[in-house]
Formats: C-alpha cells, sequence, structure tokens
C-alpha cells in the first residue's frame, strides 16, 4: 500500500531558496550600492546587514574569493528542490510529469529526480530543475510495478530566478523567468546563462557526471555557447556531451564590448541565438558574469524586461563566491539612455537606443532582432 503524505494536491510551489529571495529584496533596498561604497576603505565595524557582509557571515567565512574545489563550495544559485514523502511497505519511485501542453524546446524532462538519505520512518524524494509557472503531476510507483499511487497535482509560482543546479558549475538561470515590463512573460526552456563547464579553459568549475546528465538528459542543451575568445584553441567540443554542438562566439564585458575593435562581435552572437533550431541554447563565459553579464543586459532590455530583473539577473552571481557583482546606476544599460525625458518608458526608450547601435554600427539586420523577439517573447 502506498500513502502520499505532501505536498498536498493542488500546492502552490516556490522554486527560489530563502537566501534567493532575502538577497533580493536587499538589493531592492539599496544595500548593495552601500556594500560597493565601503568596499574599497577600510570598515572599523561593518554593518553586518549590507548585503555582502550578511553573506560572508550567514554563509561562509571569506565567502568571496574563495574557490574550494567543486562542487563542494558554497553555490547558494542552485534552485529551490520540492520534497515529496510517502509511506509503503515496498521500494518505490516518485514520478513527475507535466499537467499542460508546454512548446519547450529540445523536449526536456520535467525534474530531475533524486533519493537523499534521510533518517525519517517515511520515503523521501527531491524534484528540481522545474520549470516556474507550470502545471505538474505526481504520484509514487513501487519498483516492480505492480502498485502506484493516485496523482496529486501542484502548480510551481510565476517567480524570478528560474535556477538550475547542474552540479560542478554554477550561476545557471533562465531568461525565460525574468518578467517583462507590462506584466508578460518570456518564454521559457530556451536561452540559459551560466558559468563555465569544465576546468580546463580557466580554473574554478568542472561538472560532475550528475551535472552533465542534468544539462544533457534534463534540461537538454542543444547548443553550448562560449564567450571565452580563447577557448576554440583548448576545447573542441562540450563538456555536456556528444549531443551538444560547442561555439565559441567572444564576447566583451562592460564598456570594452562596445569599443569598436569588439563592436563586429555582437552580430554572430545574435543571429545564432535568432535561429530557434539552436535551442535550448547555454551561454557562458568562466563565472558567467561579465562577459555573459554584460550580454544578458542588453539582451533582456531587447525583450523588453523589467528593469528591476534585470539588475537582479545581473547581481545574483553575487551568491556564486565569484566576488561581489554591483549594478550601479543603469549598468551598462545606461549608455542607450540618449533623447529619455522624464516621464519615458526607460526601457523602451533603451531598447531603441540598442536597435539603432545594433544596426548601424554591427551591421546586424532588423529581421534578426525580429526573430529574437518572436522566438523569445511569450506574451
Amino acid at each position: 500500500m502506498i500513502t502520499l503524505i505532501y505536498p498536498k494536491d493542488g500546492a502552490k510551489l516556490s522554486l527560489v531558496t530563502p537566501v534567493q529571495r532575502e538577497y533580493m529584496e536587499r538589493e531592492n533596498s539599496g544595500m548593495n550600492y552601500d556594500m560597493y561604497k565601503l568596499l574599497y576603505r577600510h570598515v572599523d565595524d561593518p554593518d553586518p546587514n549590507v548585503t555582502f557582509l550578511w553573506l560572508k557571515q550567514t554563509y561562509a567565512e571569506g565567502f568571496t574569493n574563495n574557490y574550494p574545489n567543486n562542487p563542494h563550495e558554497v553555490n547558494l544559485t542552485k534552485p529551490r528542490y520540492i520534497e515529496f514523502a510517502w509511506a509503503s511497505d515496498v521500494p518505490c519511485r516518485l514520478e513527475v510529469e507535466f499537467d499542460q501542453e508546454t512548446d519547450f524546446p529540445g523536449n526536456p524532462l520535467p525534474a530531475e529526480i533524486v533519493y537523499p538519505e534521510d533518517p525519517r520512518p517515511i520515503s523521501i524524494a527531491e524534484a528540481g530543475n522545474l520549470f516556474a509557472r507550470t502545471k505538474y503531476k505526481w504520484r509514487i510507483v513501487s519498483e516492480d510495478g505492480s502498485q502506484s499511487s493516485e496523482y496529486r497535482r501542484f502548480t510551481t509560482t510565476d517567480e524570478f530566478p528560474r535556477a538550475i543546479f547542474a552540479e560542478g558549475s554554477a550561476n545557471i538561470r533562465d531568461i525565460g523567468a525574468v518578467p517583462r515590463k507590462n506584466g508578460g512573460h518570456i518564454r521559457q526552456g530556451c536561452i540559459y546563462r551560466g558559468a563555465a563547464l569544465e576546468n580546463i579553459v580557466d580554473s574554478g568549475y568542472s561538472l560532475t557526471e550528475r551535472g552533465r546528465r542534468v544539462l544533457a538528459d534534463v534540461v537538454k542543451i542543444k547548443s553550448d555557447v562560449d564567450f571565452r575568445f580563447k577557448a576554440d584553441a583548448i576545447l573542441s567540443e562540450s563538456p555536456i556531451g556528444k549531443n551538444t554542438s560547442y561555439h565559441v562566439l567572444p564576447a566583451r564585458g562592460y564598456e570594452a564590448f562596445f569599443e569598436p575593435e569588439y563592436i563586429p562581435w555582437w552580430k554572430p552572437i545574435l543571429e545564432f541565438v535568432a535561429d530557434e533550431s539552436n535551442y535550448p541554447i547555454l551561454m557562458h563565459c568562466a563565472a558567467g558574469a561579465d562577459r555573459t553579464g554584460t550580454f544578458f543586459q542588453i539582451l533582456e532590455v531587447l525583450l523588453d524586461a523589467d528593469f528591476d530583473y534585470v539588475r537582479y539577473d545581473y547581481t545574483l552571481t553575487s551568491l556564486t563566491q565569484r566576488d561581489y557583482r554591483f549594478f550601479v546606476d543603469y549598468g551598462e544599460c545606461g549608455r542607450f539612455l540618449s533623447g529619455y525625458k522624464e516621464g519615458d518608458d526607460i526601457v523602451e526608450v533603451m531598447r531603441g537606443n540598442i536597435e539603432k547601435f545594433f544596426y548601424e554600427q554591427c551591421g546586424v539586420n532588423p529581421q534578426t532582432i525580429q526573430r529574437i523577439r518572436a522566438n523569445l517573447i511569450e506574451d
């Protein structure tokens, strides 16, 4: 006999962890900027409520600039895994299925399922790397298939971030959880950002076999785009596996990406993103912060993202031990404020200037931007 314990039927479940939620609350209150002002001078009695001091004191001494061997480093960018509990008199497994029509490219699995060791006198499984704002159903089935429970259903909440845990890497997120300024959505399961997947080009990250299986078999990444311009001299294939194509499309971070010698690098990246046959794409540099962060600021504005979440998506890298990341004023999007007047829609002004930059300086065809928007804007 199989008896389901939790989650209850009809549950609404968040994929956001408490530290991610508190981090964004602190970010929204301006504590990051306070730390930015404090960081470069001696502080005798630092305020423990300032965001990054809070992270250090709460989670790890020397939280930043600390590079222990993966996968055991403090990694606060992983999603919340949902716990499922049941009682039975035979060995069983958890089955999780989509409970709605989906158009996620690559036919990804509904979840990664793990069975942690647990001392409680009940059976436990966890499901992670779920999609946000999605309906699911679940049941428990005996290992021999002779028994099964009834189905229960749950819905994941519509919240940022939709993080991915691929053991051995970090900072992996789906752009599809970034809300648009009009309350609409970006399509999930298409474009992911992240950190390096190996320690050959740069030290610090290296997928474990579990992490590789998540990206290859659960998320089903089709294209691995590496922003590190020397990587193709070292790597010839993706660490994810033979079914994932590997592409070095170099990028630069911050103001360097807008210098004349690097402006031509924008066009091939945008053309790759515009081609839906490449989806799902994972785009990364070493830490998933500077080159990746610069590109995704611009891409998210192209998709009319709520600008608060453009900032959050950049600064959440601070949860990975890869140094603090600050978003001062409007970040790299601030260079695209020409013509802005009080009362204007700031994202619309930025998007118009970004598109003009792409068309006039980068040689990007307007149809490329139109395809990106058509592919990635859900509603």
